[in-house]
C-alpha cells in the first residue's frame, strides 16, 4: 500500500486506523504469480506481459457494474459473479509483483481509500485463483471468473 493513501486517510478519518492490511514479499508474490501461470496454463516463465494479455483475454467487461463513489460495493459485485470469498483478498498492483493482502469487508468498505480513480489499475483475487476481477483507473470493471 502506497504510504500517501494511508497518510490521505489519516487526515480525513482521524482517530481511525487505515484497515490491515499485509504487503507481501517479492518471494509471495513470485509464488502466486507461478500459481496463477499454471492453472491457466501458461509457462511459469512467462513474462509480466504475457501473463497481463492473458488474464486481460479472459476477461469480460461487467455489464451494469460501476464504480461511482457512494453506490459501488465490492461485496456485492463479487456476489453477483458467484464468487464466494472466505475472509481475505489480494489486491495486484503491478504485474504481481507488488500485492497486498486485505480483510475482504475491510477493502469495500474502505474501497475509495485504497483505490484512486485517475491512477489505479487493480487486480482483486482470492487464494482460490479461480477469479480475477479487474478495475482500472478508469472505474471499468473486468471478470475473469470459474477459471
Amino acid at each position: 500500500m502506497e504510504k500517501f493513501k494511508i497518510d490521505n486517510f489519516s487526515k480525513e478519518s482521524v482517530g481511525v486506523p487505515f484497515p490491515k492490511f499485509e504487503s507481501l514479499g517479492s518471494q509471495e508474490c513470485s509464488d502466486i504469480r507461478f500459481q496463477l501461470c499454471s492453472r491457466l496454463s501458461l509457462p511459469t516463465d512467462c513474462t509480466d506481459v504475457e501473463l497481463a494479455f492473458l488474464v486481460d483475454s479472459l476477461q469480460t467487461n461487467l455489464s451494469g457494474a460501476s464504480v461511482e463513489k457512494g453506490s459501488f460495493d465490492l461485496e456485492s459485485v463479487l456476489v453477483s459473479i458467484g464468487v464466494t470469498v472466505c475472509n481475505d483478498v489480494y489486491v495486484n498492483w503491478h504485474h504481481f509483483k507488488a500485492i497486498d493482502e486485505m480483510n475482504v469487508h475491510d477493502l469495500s468498505k474502505h474501497f475509495f481509500d485504497v483505490w484512486y480513480p485517475c491512477s489505479d489499475d487493480i487486480d482483486i483475487f482470492d487464494s482460490s485463483l479461480s477469479w480475477i476481477l479487474s478495475i482500472d483507473h478508469e472505474g471499468a470493471i473486468r471478470v475473469a471468473a470459474h477459471f
